[in-house]
C-alpha cells in the first residue's frame, strides 16, 4: 500500500505544473520496475489520454480524489502550523510520505512513526537519491497493529510547547479495534492545543462504487470502531476521548474545492473522509 500511494503521487507529480495539485520529487524513487514503467506511460503526452482512460476503468476515481485527499491534508497541515504555531508533525503510518521534505515548514520537527524495516529502506532510498533531501526527521518504529503507544512514543513528544499535529491516514486499516482504542486514549493525555487529522474509511464504504477492497478488508478484520460518515456520530466518537471535531470533509466536497466544476464529472472513490480534530480545553472543577 505504501508503494502505490507513492505510485499515485508521483503520476499527480508527473503532470504540467498547471495541472498539478501537489508535487513529490520523491515518490519515483519508490517504486518497483513495473509501476516505474506505468508511470513513463503516464508521462507521455500522446499515451496519457489512453492510459489514464484504462485507469478511470478499472479504479473509477481513484487518481484525482486521491490527489485532491492530498492536498487537503497538506493545506491543513500548512494552516495548523501558521495559525496554531505547530511545532512538531508526528506522522503515524508514514509509509513513503514525504512532506517532511516537500512541505515549506523549516521551522518545523517532523517526527515519522512505522515499521522498522520500511522506515529502513525508506531511509536509504532518500540518501541515495542525487539530491537528498536536508530535512532532518525523527523516526520511531513502532508496529501500530501490535505495538501500545504508551511503550513506545517517548513522553517528550507531549510536551505542551511543542502544539503537536498528528497525522494518521487510513486509521481503517490498523487492527484490531482495541489497539486504535490505545491510540486514542493515548492522544487523549495530550495538553490542549494538540491536534489531529485523520483519514478513514467510512462505516459502509461498499455503497460506493470501487469500494470492494475496502469492504473485503473490513469484513476479514473486524474492527471495533464504527467510523460514520455523519459529522455528528464521528463528533461523539471523538468526544469519547476528549478530542472535538473541527472539520470533517468527504471526497464529493474536497474534490469541489480543488477540481471545481470538473469534480461534477467525477464518480467512485467516496468512500475517504478527511477529519481534523483537537483535543478540548481542560476544565478545572471546582
Amino acid at each position: 500500500m505504501a508503494e502505490y500511494k507513492a505510485f499515485y503521487r508521483a503520476v499527480v507529480s508527473s503532470r504540467p505544473p498547471h495541472e498539478r495539485l501537489f508535487y513529490d520529487p520523491y515518490a519515483e524513487a519508490f517504486l518497483s520496475p513495473g509501476l516505474r514503467c506505468l508511470l513513463w506511460l503516464f508521462k507521455q503526452p500522446l499515451l496519457y489520454p489512453l492510459i489514464n482512460w484504462c485507469m478511470e476503468k478499472r479504479y473509477p476515481g481513484r487518481f484525482a480524489t486521491t490527489a485532491a485527499c492530498t492536498r487537503l491534508v497538506d493545506d491543513l497541515i500548512m494552516s495548523c502550523i501558521e495559525r496554531h504555531q505547530v511545532k512538531q508533525v508526528v506522522i503515524l503510518g508514514a509509509g513513503y510520505d514525504c512532506r517532511a521534505h516537500r512541505l515549506p515548514a523549516a521551522a518545523v520537527q517532523f517526527v515519522e512513526v512505522d515499521d522498522l524495516q520500511r522506515q529502513t529502506l525508506k531511509r536509504q532510498v532518500l540518501q541515495q537519491l542525487p539530491q537528498p533531501p536536508m530535512t532532518l526527521v525523527d523516526y520511531i518504529p513502532m508496529d501500530l497493529a501490535t505495538q501500545m503507544p504508551d511503550d513506545v512514543l517517548p513522553l517528550q513528544l507531549q510536551r505542551a510547547h511543542y502544539n503537536t499535529l498528528f497525522i494518521w491516514e487510513d486509521i481503517h486499516r490498523v487492527f484490531p479495534g482495541k489497539n486504535i482504542d490505545k491510540m486514542f486514549g493515548y492522544f487523549q493525555r495530550f495538553p490542549e492545543g494538540a491536534r489531529f487529522i485523520f483519514t478513514y474509511a467510512v462505516k459502509n464504504p461498499g455503497m460506493f462504487i470501487d469500494a470492494m477492497p475496502v469492504t473485503r478488508l473490513l469484513q476479514e478484520h473486524p474492527n471495533d470502531q464504527n467510523y460514520d460518515q455523519d459529522p455528528a456520530r464521528f463528533r461523539d466518537f471523538l468526544q469519547a476521548y476528549d478530542l472535538q471535531l473541527e472539520q470533517l470533509t468527504g471526497a464529493d466536497a474536497y474534490r469541489q474545492l480543488y477540481y471545481g466544476k470538473r469534480a461534477d464529472r467525477m464518480k467512485g472513490y467516496k468512500w475517504c473522509n478527511v477529519a481534523m480534530a483537537s483535543v478540548k480545553v481542560k476544565t478545572i472543577e471546582s
